[in-house]
């Protein structure tokens, strides 16, 4: 089976339906893959759109919350 490395841009778009979700699901086939510290940097994707629209909070930490049910396996870069 195929592995894709995937940035935390990528995840965010699909997480928060961005314009580029679209593309980015098209794209990825097999495995994702993501260095550990993806997890920190959606948390602060998630953290600059909560003090930009403070009134969509509620659903900006639930969309944020679906990164633990993709199937992404994390691992530590040399």
């Amino acid at each position: 089976m195929n592995a894709v490395v995937i940035d935390a841009s990528a995840v965010a778009a699909v997480l928060f339906d961005e314009p580029e979700a679209g593309p980015v699901r098209a794209s990825v086939r097999g495995r994702l893959v993501a260095p550990g510290l993806i997890r920190y940097e959606l948390a602060s994707v998630c953290l600059s759109k909560m003090l930009r629209h403070p009134e969509r909070a509620g659903d900006i930490e639930a969309r944020h919350a679906l990164v633990d049910s993709l199937d992404l396996t994390l691992v530590e870069p040399n």
